[in-house]
Parts: structure tokens; C-alpha cells; sequence
């Protein structure tokens, strides 16, 4: 017997963040030198209505990490930094189709990464 269970859509039972970070002695590097990682787990969601498998984002952890350098006098930042790094395949939303059925679904971002630059004045 197929069992299907009810549940609120987009509501994980368990969602964590943690984002420890540590900033250096201003001396090491002539500024400020900020380490950061993210780390975000999420439960398995219903996309829909009912928790079939086509309707279910499974269990996902997402890191990402930067490193921020700001100036002693503080004018000046540069921020590298990466998203998702294990690059791993997210269903942001899920919609229906009217009258066919089809499962339209977005993405959340895959592996990403930049340098962000501040001057500050």
C-alpha cells in the first residue's frame, strides 16, 4: 500500500545555520583579516501539496566560506568568497502547468564565486 502524507509545502522539519568566524590581529596582514564559513542544512521538503518523490527536495547542506581583509584605517575591503561549493543540485520552487501536468521547477544558484571590493568614504 502506497502511503501519502499531507504536509505544509516549502516547511522543512529541521533547518540549521551555523557560521563560525574568526578575525585575525590587525598587525598579520596591515589591516583586519576576517575568516567565515556558512554552513546550512535543511530537512526534506515538499515542493507541492503531497510528499511523493517527483514533489520532494531531499535533505540539503549548503557551505560557502569567505575571507575579508579590511584596511587598518578601515577605508578600504576586498571580500573573495564562494557559494554552494559542493555545487549541490537545489530546487528553489514548483509549480504545475494547468491542464498538462508538467512540473515546472527553478534552481537555486549552483557553485558560485567572486571578489567584492569596499572603499568607504
Amino acid at each position: 500500500m502506497n502511503h501519502v502524507r499531507y504536509q505544509c509545502a516549502q516547511a522543512p522539519d529541521v533547518s540549521l545555520n551555523f557560521a563560525p568566524e574568526y578575525k585575525t590581529d590587525p598587525m598579520l596582514a596591515g589591516g583586519d583579516l576576517t575568516f567565515r564559513a556558512d554552513v546550512n542544512y535543511r530537512s526534506a521538503i515538499s515542493m507541492r501539496e503531497f510528499e511523493t518523490a517527483p514533489n520532494v527536495q531531499k535533505p540539503c547542506t549548503l557551505l560557502g566560506a569567505s575571507v575579508v581583509w579590511d584596511s587598518a584605517n578601515q577605508l578600504y575591503g576586498v571580500r573573495p568568497f564562494g557559494t554552494n561549493l559542493t555545487n549541490e543540485a537545489v530546487r528553489g520552487t514548483m509549480t504545475v502547468a494547468s491542464g498538462v501536468g508538467a512540473r515546472l521547477v527553478t534552481w537555486q544558484p549552483p557553485r558560485q564565486g567572486g571578489v567584492e571590493t569596499t572603499a568607504r568614504y
